[in-house]
Order: structure tokens, then sequence, then C-alpha cells
């Protein structure tokens, strides 16, 4: 796979200067997500051993059960999603906290301290890990079949009309579709598993009167009316490549889709995207909707207003995470 991280937002392009374009050091886009059928990949023994890092695994001679928690001494800086402050509700990172058995995930703790980890309890539908996939970190896989996690509803992620970000690192290679059922691939999706999908998602592909591999985003009513949503400019994004995707909410009215910092923006209705006693679907929604067909390195979810230095700065950490 190829990484491609472009600078984040213009408006504080000095916390990412010297950053360029990245296309060396990577493997070959559109490698499997299979890990047993990449070349060299860590193989990822049983279950039962004690808890070994997702880089380690494969050398451990044991089993691996989950990743540890806690710093990560190779990773840029002293800034972590942790120094956001009590903002962070999510922070999933593929070298912490993956409880696997087998290569199959059946948990992804989160690290904001919220406690909102990504499950999902039936084998047939744990995705993998594959181990050292990106910069020699490993990354969770979705099959595009059936796969998927989800996080269950609690206060933290009722949102209401508050401002929010979301940041993705993530690859994709789903077949873009006139149909929503097959064609998208859900990044992010908060709401019932069934039409008219209420709140916040972020879509790998789109279809806004044709197919196309544009990012969505969008937020939705469980009425469908008003709704709002955006494609980002950028098209042909289904090609296997690592890219930040993200979104934000900015004062209520103003949606942004984000790919690699770069930023398409909408003007929106006021949505209440709370969508009490449902989940976040990771992956696809309760594997048979909108199946993701890529991969996830780490997911940042932040409550409330962040300020384009902040989001510039969290870009940039997570480009400079992931360069190979």
């Amino acid at each position: 796979m190829v990484l491609v991280l472009a600078s984040a937002a213009s408006s504080a392009c000095s916390l990412v200067a010297g950053f360029q374009t990245l296309n060396e050091g990577a493997s070959d886009a559109g490698a499997p997500s299979d890990p047993a059928a990449t070349p060299g990949a860590a193989p990822v023994s049983e279950a039962g051993a004690p808890a070994v890092s997702a880089e380690d695994a494969g050398d451990s001679g044991g089993g691996a059960a989950a990743t540890e928690a806690g710093p990560d001494a190779t990773e840029p800086g002293p800034f972590t999603p942790a120094s956001l402050g009590a903002g962070l509700v999510v922070w999933l990172d593929a070298s912490r906290g993956v409880t696997q058995a087998a290569g199959k995930v059946s948990l992804w703790a989160d690290q904001s301290g919220r406690g909102n980890d990504a499950a999902q309890t039936v084998t047939a539908r744990q995705p993998s890990v594959h181990p050292g996939a990106l910069a020699k970190k490993p990354t969770i896989a979705f099959d595009g079949a059936a796969s998927g996690l989800a996080l269950a509803d609690a206060a933290s992620l009722r949102w209401g009309l508050d401002d929010y970000t979301i940041e993705i690192v993530a690859e994709y290679t789903n077949t873009p579709s006139t149909d929503d059922v097959v064609g998208y691939g859900a990044l992010w999706t908060k709401g019932t598993p069934a039409y008219p999908y209420p709140g916040v998602a972020l879509f790998a592909n789109s279809i806004a009167g044709s197919a196309t591999s544009n990012l969505l985003v969008q937020v939705k009513t469980p009425d469908d009316t008003p709704r709002g949503w955006v494609n980002s400019k950028a098209d042909g994004l289904n090609d296997g490549t690592f890219r930040v995707y993200g979104t934000r909410r900015v004062g209520q009215t103003t949606l942004e889709a984000r790919v690699d910092g770069a930023i398409t923006a909408a003007t929106i209705a006021a949505v209440d995207v709370s969508t009490g006693g449902q989940p976040v679907f990771i992956g696809s929604r309760d594997g048979s909707l909108q199946l993701l067909h890529g991969e996830i390195a780490e997911i940042v979810a932040y409550r409330g207003a962040l300020s384009d230095a902040d989001i510039a700065t969290l870009e940039a950490y997570l480009r400079t995470k992931y360069t190979p």
C-alpha cells in the first residue's frame, strides 16, 4: 500500500511545514486486506498468552491476546490525541488495546478514557489484524463481506447540536455504485441499520447522481428532514492509499469533508445528531450494509469546537506517525 498524506489546513500550515507528499517506503497500493496474503507479514498467534503489542505479536513465540495500552515511544513528539483534553471521546489506535484470537479482532479498546470500545462478538463478522501494514504499525482490516465493529451508545457519543471532529487514518478499495447499500463503505456511522440512516456518517464512496469514490460526510434526522451532506472534491479515493479522512461541524451549520487536510465545506441546517440508543458502526452496518473493503489504523473523535490550529496539529500528528 502507498501512503499519501498531504499538508494540513493552510490556516495552521506552520505546524506542518516540511512535510511532503509521501509515496516511498510503503508497500504496493492494492495489497490484500487479508494479513495472511501479505508476504513477510508477522503471523498472528492464538489467544491465551500475556498481552503483547500487535507489532510484536508475531515474534512473541506464544499467543497474542491484546495490545498494551500506554505510551508509544515511537510516536512523534509530546502531542497525542489525549492532549486535546476533555472533548476527546474516542481514540482507537490499532497499536493499542486490540484483543484478538487467530488474528480476528473481538475488541478494540478506546484510549480516550471514556470507555467507548469497539467490539464484535460474532466471530464470522470480526475484522482482522494486519501486522506492520503501515509504517511498521498494524491496521484493522475489513473484508467488504461481513466484518465490522460497533461502539455501544453512550452519553459521550450523543452530540446533539454540538460541534464535533472525527479523523480516521484509512484506505479503501470499494467499487463505486449507485446503490447506497453496496456502494458505500462505513468508516463511521451512528444510527439505525435501516433507512434513512440518521446521525453522523463518514462513508467511503458516494452517490451524488452517479457512482463516485469521493468521501461522503453527512448528518441526518430520523425522518430525513432536514439533512446535510458534502462530498470531498477529491475523487478516485478507492485506490488502496492510506489517507487522513475526516469531518468537522462548525457553528452547527457548516459541515466539512476533510481529505489529508484539504477541506470541502457546505452550509447545512442545524441538526440534532444524538441518535440515542444507537451504536456507532465501523466497517459495516451490522455486518450487512455499507461494507468497507479496506483498513483503518486510527480513529479520533472529539466533541465540541476544535480550533483550526488544534485540528492542524492533530492531522500533522497522524501524518507524521504513519510516515514510513
